[in-house]
């Protein structure tokens, strides 16, 4: 192994100290104990929450609150912050809730399903028919004008659900 003089060898188990690795890692990379690297630490004035497995447990916490986060993308195509404008406090539980309104249209459409939470509570506020909303006869239901494409905006619109399922068998 080639010397490397000790100031940049020191600053280098710095660098590595501070992207987590742990003081044994660095001890052991340039072949001195994890107490001599300790030393190294003490005389640069470096802090066991500067690095090691601090910045692990941090960073792990991170990548947490990032899969939260993604979940809620996942699920209604919004951020929290989007859902609960529109759903303070409320999490899909009833039928009644449109949240659970929204997951059960998105999960019997995989793959032909493009519209966001938000997007999809626009357009049944803007149509004025959520409370006329269902399957039965005089009730509105969502259809896409383009059968081909999926629901997506510009492609759905709010129909009477007897208009959507004409000339289908075993409907209504």
């Amino acid at each position: 192994m080639k010397r490397i003089p000790t100031e940049k060898r020191n600053l280098d188990m710095i660098a590595q100290y501070k992207s987590g690795k742990t003081m044994q890692q660095i001890g052991n990379r340039y072949r001195i104990t994890r107490q001599r690297v300790q030393q190294v630490f003490f005389e640069h004035d470096v802090k066991w929450t500067d690095g090691g497995f601090h910045v692990k447990c941090h960073n792990r916490k991170l990548a947490k609150i990032e899969a939260y986060k993604n979940q809620w993308m996942k699920h209604y195509g919004c951020k929290r912050f989007e859902y609960t404008a529109i759903m303070p406090g409320k999490f899909a539980v009833n039928r009644n809730n449109l949240a659970y309104s929204y997951t059960a249209l998105r999960r019997n459409n995989i793959g032909r399903f493009n519209l966001s939470f938000p997007a999809w509570h626009k357009l049944w506020q803007d149509s004025g028919l959520w409370d006329k909303r269902g399957l039965h006869k005089g009730q509105y239901v969502m259809s896409r004008i383009d059968k081909s494409k999926p629901y997506e905006l510009g492609n759905v619109r709010v129909v009477l659900s007897e208009n959507k399922y004409k000339g289908k068998k075993g409907r209504l």
